[in-house]
């Protein structure tokens, strides 16, 4: 599954170790690693449901950029 092999991408790169991703009956036995892989499932999968079109998207910094819109 591609989204769970970029979820364990992006926990190594925080710093978390092969302690942390292992796995308990399909569940990660530790609950907060559950929970981060949860939101990131929901996200992953709710990506593109809001479209690029929508008037304000937060940047990395925290601004807010104003698309423009259609006339």
């Amino acid at each position: 599954m591609k989204a769970e092999k970029m979820f364990l991408a992006l926990m190594r790169s925080k710093g978390f170790t092969d302690e942390d991703f292992k796995m308990n009956k399909g569940r990660y036995a530790n609950q907060a690693m559950q929970s981060r892989w949860s939101y990131f499932l929901a996200g992953w999968e709710m990506r593109g449901a809001m479209g690029a079109k929508r008037s304000g998207a937060l940047t990395t910094s925290g601004k807010t950029l104003n698309w423009p819109q259609k006339q």
